[in-house]
């Protein structure tokens, strides 16, 4: 029996190797404008424009506090919980607790707070758990664990995002930091100090958001300084025809930031907040649409949650961070008790195209529409769970999609006890129903 199940499983693996991705996936329409039933502003202008307000009010809150928000046992909470466990680095090897006491010895947090300043990135930049580039995994035999899954990463951290820079490890190569959105660890020469005039300075009211990816931007002197990415913002200084002229945070000699100034295209642009229609939110998904998977950020990639989060910069609209969060950030309603088909009948009922978030424990999946009796969704996922003789595997698809709720459809060995809709747990309005406008 074990041999027949395996050649089963070598047949399915060799066909599947074919494809780039999953059935669900290749019989999906990849383009997130076929969906789009209108071009209308989904909300009020002024509501928008308050929504923008926020959204600026998280950006650069760090800039308004004198000291941090963060408890020492808050900050420390790697340090209580990863030496306890059986964990892993890049060699594949079991990570000593000497290791770990190296690392909270250079953390240094028996003195935090250390410091009490304003900052700015000045690259982008990785937010870690630990004051170190080193990974952290569980085991690289069970199933969704290993690489890419380093739980030293907590999130990419764009050029140009205000952080409160609170402690320094003992070898200062490191800044423990408070960003808009979470807490961590940014090597230093990430980081610039920032003062009152500087922020006066920076903060001009009007900001751009870029609306597609890795656009390089280059200084006044034609200097690479970082990669324009979707979910960035910059100050703006002027427009014309074709460009926007915009501030960049540059570092000088005594670690302080600079400004600098630098062109942007209008094509890789808008001036924030983006007007709210379905076409643009389209638009927008369409640009990270096939781009890899990253666990928190990890190589500048996106996960399910920054990919969302990510999306909808443009438009002003804030959103936590991580999954959970995000589906607690508007109006929540409850899946639990239903069958998976009375699942998407609800979803489909209910949901506002490119609007509403769908939550399960771990992920996070925007809904885009619905086509032929079913309901779709865009989101970034590893893959599909599987299970083969009670051993628990993947179906890898490591990238941006548009998918059905059942896009585990036609893999042969997925387990169906853990199918994306069976763990389906609700929905969130991301803009709540009483403020869309009649389409």
């Amino acid at each position: 029996m074990r041999i027949f199940v395996l050649v089963l499983f070598l047949f399915f693996f060799s066909c599947s190797t074919k494809y780039e991705s999953i059935k669900d996936i290749r019989e999906t329409p990849q383009n997130a404008l076929y969906f789009v039933k209108n071009d209308k502003q989904i909300i009020n202008r002024d509501f928008q424009t308050l929504l923008d307000t926020y959204y600026n009010r998280f950006f650069f809150s760090p800039w308004n506090r004198e000291k941090p928000v963060y408890s020492k046992l808050s900050v420390s909470w790697g340090f209580r919980l990863f030496p306890k466990r059986e964990v892993y680095g890049e060699n594949k090897r079991k990570i000593n607790k000497r290791w770990f006491e190296s690392l909270k010895e250079n953390a240094d947090l028996e003195n935090y707070p250390s410091l009490s300043k304003w900052g700015i990135t000045v690259s982008n930049t990785d937010l870690k758990v630990f004051p170190t580039e080193k990974p952290i995994f569980y085991s690289f035999k069970k199933a969704g664990e290993g690489f890419p899954f380093d739980y030293n990463q907590n999130s990419a951290v764009y050029a140009g995002t205000p952080v409160f820079v609170s402690h320094v490890s003992k070898d200062r190569e490191w800044y423990l930091v408070e960003t808009p959105f979470a807490v961590g660890w940014i090597k230093a020469k990430d980081i610039a100090f920032v003062d009152r005039e500087f922020i006066d300075n920076y903060m001009t009211g009007r900001y751009i958001a870029f609306i597609k990816e890795d656009i390089p931007v280059l200084d006044e002197n034609g200097l690479f300084r970082f990669k324009g990415k979707i979910g960035m913002i910059l100050p703006l200084l002027r427009e014309n025809k074709d460009c926007f002229l915009v501030y960049i945070p540059v570092k000088d000699t005594d670690g302080y930031a600079v400004l600098y100034t630098a062109s942007v295209e209008k094509g890789n642009a808008v001036i924030k907040p983006m007007p709210l229609t379905q076409k643009n939110i389209a638009k927008v998904i369409n640009q990270t649409l096939g781009k890899n998977y990253g666990w928190g950020g990890l190589f500048q990639n996106r996960d399910c949650s920054a990919n969302i989060r990510d999306i909808f910069v443009p438009f002003g609209i804030w959103l936590p961070r991580n999954s959970t969060a995000q589906a607690k950030s508007g109006l929540f309603l409850s899946l639990d008790g239903l069958t998976d088909n009375q699942k998407e009948e609800f979803i489909k009922k209910s949901a506002i195209p490119f609007l509403t978030l769908v939550w399960m424990p771990g992920h996070i999946m925007l809904y885009v529409g619905k086509k032929e009796g079913k309901a779709y969704v865009f989101h970034n996922f590893w893959g599909i769970k599987t299970k083969i003789l009670n051993k628990e595997g993947r179906v890898i698809v490591g990238k941006a999609a548009i998918t059905t709720l059942r896009p585990e459809s036609d893999v042969f060995f997925a387990d169906r006890f853990k199918t994306f809709l069976k763990r389906i747990k609700g929905i969130t309005y991301i803009i709540p129903p009483k403020y869309i406008l009649k389409q």
